[in-house]
């Protein structure tokens, strides 16, 4: 059994419209959370802001938020930062099936990433993220890391007739 599987949930709309689809061309605060090496692509700052309901009905939400920057020529920096909230959930035992009360649980996972164009062809990068979760009176804090890299084969170029 593993722990913080909301690491690999994806926040932002068009990642999660396309199934993850896109993390091999992914670019800007939204690479934080596929493939930290399209952070590069940024040009000056990226703000994103997003907030959805997972597995609608359930009355789970996730929040999330993040902050790119560009940094001279080829790097850039980014962090993001994602929560999630489950609502208020009846505590339950074998004895009181009707409750004992309720607790509301939350994951919250914030990256710093940093990535860097190489060249026209190639991007990297590498995140940390600290991740907490709370369910109840129990807490689990943990660290996690990630590297990515992404090639492109050709460009698109673009021609004018005259």
């Amino acid at each position: 059994m593993s722990g913080a599987g909301e690491i690999n949930i994806k926040p932002w709309a068009r990642s999660t419209v396309l199934f993850g689809a896109n993390t091999p061309y992914v670019s800007g605060v939204e690479a934080m959370k596929s493939n930290i090496a399209g952070l590069a692509n940024i040009t000056g700052t990226d703000i994103g802001v997003s907030r959805g309901e997972y597995l609608s009905g359930t009355g789970i939400n996730i929040n999330n938020i993040a902050v790119g920057q560009k940094l001279g020529e080829s790097g850039s920096i980014g962090i993001n930062m994602m929560s999630m909230n489950f609502g208020e959930i009846t505590s339950t035992t074998f004895d009181m099936p009707e409750g004992l009360g309720t607790f509301r649980p939350q994951f919250l996972n914030i990256s710093l990433g940093y990535a860097k164009q190489f060249s026209s062809h190639v991007n990297a990068g590498a995140a940390m993220t600290y991740v907490t979760e709370q369910v109840g009176n129990i807490t689990a804090t943990g660290v996690a890391f990630e590297g990515g890299i992404q090639y492109v084969t050709c460009l698109l170029y673009t021609s004018r007739r005259g």
